[in-house]
């Protein structure tokens, strides 16, 4: 695998903006009225483009092979088992538009690129990856070990809700089980996800409403009578549930800053 890595040469960035510089700047002119962030995704998709993904660092990754046979829905993926649009933020450089697949089970990201007159999947080295979007799911990377060091969070989490005073993660998780059905061995995923609030400088695991009150044992009434109110959608919505909740747990706070 060494000697794969080898094989392939990362262009400098900066070398190659400047060779094609007279073109961007064109190209920047030509987009003059189109807004600034979808502005910078075109400007950014024609350069990657030009220069071809093989004389970037996304190129700096493995090949992947999937070992696990499913035959069932309970696949290893984020959402579906099909690549989906997304972008990512992977080694100091921005890329948009890339067909890409969350490996939930092994917390890795897939990248379908091209290549001569075909296509690969790559896995992209993890360390190297700071955030990603995929499908309109934004997730970052974090690794962060407790003061004591009997636990850590660490890995690809999604970002939903964030807010001036606290960031509210879920971490996806996929368990494998083996099964066999008529002689053929299969593989399926179980999800077992786990939900992380970021607040004063450090993580705190948000899985139940004790978790809740533990972090904010002045509003344990105001989360008590939350929970209570809000049976029906914990159950159908954990994801909403816990996002409404800390809205109200942001507004009793901001009211105490004023």
């Amino acid at each position: 695998m060494k000697e794969y890595y080898n094989n392939f040469m990362v262009i400098n960035y900066k070398k190659v903006l400047f060779v094609f510089l007279p073109f961007l700047l064109s190209k920047f002119f030509l987009n003059a009225q189109i807004g600034k962030s979808d502005q910078s995704s075109i400007y950014y998709n024609w350069f990657d483009s030009s220069v071809n993904f093989e004389n970037t660092s996304l190129f700096n990754g493995v090949f992947f092979n999937d070992r696990y046979l499913t035959i069932n829905e309970k696949h290893r993926f984020f959402e579906v088992p099909d690549f989906l649009r997304g972008s990512i933020d992977y080694d100091g450089q921005e890329y948009f538009d890339l067909s890409m697949k969350y490996d939930v089970h092994g917390d890795e990201v897939l990248v379908k690129l091209k290549r001569g007159y075909g296509e690969i999947t790559l896995q992209l080295i993890k360390s190297n990856v700071h955030s990603f979007t995929i499908d309109n799911h934004r997730f970052i990377n974090i690794n962060k070990k407790d003061d004591n060091n009997t636990s850590s969070i660490h890995g690809f989490h999604e970002s939903l809700l964030e807010t001036s005073i606290f960031i509210l993660l879920k971490k996806h998780k996929k368990n494998v089980k083996r099964r066999e059905r008529n002689k053929v061995v299969y593989y399926e995923f179980l999800s077992k996800n786990e939900y992380v609030l970021y607040y004063n400088d450090s993580y705190h695991y948000v899985n139940n409403k004790s978790d809740f009150i533990k972090v904010f044992p002045k509003f344990k009434k105001d989360i008590d009578s939350y929970y209570n109110a809000s049976r029906a959608l914990k159950r159908s919505n954990k994801d909403l549930f816990n996002q409404t909740l800390l809205r109200r747990i942001f507004t009793l706070l901001s009211k105490e800053d004023n």
